[in-house]
């Protein structure tokens, strides 16, 4: 119903807005026109007595007044008894005696300055004379004047009752249109929370269980050797990261979801980001037997999200991290940059995956089960989900490709035309 109220009183507003311009329009039209026509009629009688001796009384019916004037607005003739020609007076200031001598005719519906009444005056110039026929502006000729506007306003109205009836008909197929697609958007996103909240769950049981069952381990056997304790604390600690991290992206995809309007924005540089990736996981990729190349100019502005950011390249590191393998690189370079947009190439050495996962890998919880292998390290299942909604946040593209020399590759691109040049506040 709101959205049949908005639609009907928005295209009412717009259609009575162009029916009352019609009309006007329409009326002014109508009326041209029927003055057009008296017009046509007086200049018949103008020309008659133009041909016409000035002394002779011209043959024009009775109720109309002829004057004939000199170009210099003295009255030569007038067909009315009551008056004289002196009495008259000069006729060149008259309105439609001006406009004859301008532009050939002219006309003007006024009242008479000589005998008060009111006049459709119709003005035609000659050789040397001016000949004025005037109508009597009573109300027949009113009535002539105005007669097509009712049955055109008659005819308005009805055509506008017709078209309000389709136009509420058409509202109310479009409110239910509305609700019907809101009501599908509302079932589709409840199904995707439901099944976000299936994967959520199923993702925190396998460390949640694997803590139980270690801590469980520990105090039942209280005589394990000091070699097994350490494994079974290390494996503790490594499922509780894995927790840890699972609610850390959850809660960023939460975010961007529920509220992307809200998350703050501010001049992030993002070299130094990329250095303090980098520094975080200097122990994994030694550890890894990897190298991490960057070719990022320094001072590398955007304004965005600090957070969003950080996990767009800390995802892509932890990622090859994971999955690429031991002794590969890591690069992450600068390819172009407009005036509006940030192009970067991310890619590792690594495995790469089937290309047959290349167009899943962005969903959140999709596992690939060869190509990269998951293992007790593995990840939330979210990161590269988080990747794609952070890099769309930011107004910019991404894709996946496996490179011909081998390994995964990320080509993005990152919108930055609003940025000042100002030090970042975290950077």
């Amino acid at each position: 119903m709101k959205y049949k109220k908005i639609f009907l009183l928005e295209f009412s507003a717009l259609f009575a807005v162009f029916a009352i311009v019609l009309i006007v329009f329409q009326w002014q039209r109508e009326r041209e026109f029927r003055k057009e026509l008296l017009e046509a009629r007086l200049q018949g009688y103008a020309d008659i007595i133009a041909l016409q001796d000035t002394l002779t009384p011209p043959t024009i019916p009775a109720h109309l007044r002829a004057t004939v004037i000199k170009t210099d607005g003295k009255v030569l003739f007038e067909t009315n008894a009551n008056l004289s020609v002196k009495e008259m007076g000069n006729h060149i200031n008259r309105p439609e005696i001006s406009e004859a001598l301008k532009h050939g005719k002219g006309c003007n519906i006024r009242q008479s300055t000589t005998t008060g009444e009111e006049f459709f005056y119709f003005a035609k110039r000659y050789n040397g004379r001016i000949v004025r026929v005037a109508l009597p502006f009573d109300i027949p000729v009113k009535h002539f004047i105005k007669s097509g506007d009712n049955l055109f306003l008659w005819v308005f109205m009805f055509a506008f009752t017709v078209a309000f009836g389709i136009l509420f008909y058409m509202s109310d197929r479009f409110g239910r249109t509305v609700q019907d697609v809101k009501t599908k958007e509302r079932e589709k996103a409840n199904a995707v929370k439901r099944q976000m909240t299936s994967n959520i769950a199923h993702e925190l049981r396998t460390p949640v269980t694997a803590i139980h069952g270690y801590i469980e381990t520990l105090l039942k056997h209280p005589n394990l050797s000091e070699e097994r304790k350490q494994h079974f604390l290390r494996h503790t600690l490594m499922q509780s990261e894995r927790l840890t991290d699972l609610i850390r992206d959850v809660s960023i995809i939460s975010k961007m979801e529920e509220a992307p309007t809200l998350l703050p924005r501010e001049t992030i540089c993002i070299d130094n980001i990329v250095k303090e990736i980098a520094e975080e996981f200097s122990t994994a990729i030694t550890q890894n037997g990897m190298t991490l190349h960057t070719d990022l100019p320094d001072g590398l502005y955007i304004n965005g999200n600090y957070s969003l950011i950080y996990s767009i390249f800390r995802n892509l590191v932890e990622n090859s991290i994971r999955y690429a393998g031991s002794n590969t690189e890591i690069h992450i370079i600068l390819t172009d940059q407009t005036l509006t947009h940030y192009s970067f190439v991310y890619y590792d050495t690594g495995k790469g995956i089937a290309p047959n996962h290349l167009n899943r890998i962005f969903e959140r919880f999709y596992r690939i089960e060869e190509g990269r292998t998951r293992n007790d390290k593995g990840g939330t299942g979210l990161g590269l989900s988080i990747v794609k909604n952070a890099v769309l946040f930011h107004r910019g593209t991404i894709s996946a490709h496996n490179r011909p020399e081998g390994g995964l590759e990320f080509r993005f691109t990152l919108n930055h035309e609003n940025t000042q040049a100002a030090n970042p506040s975290k950077s």
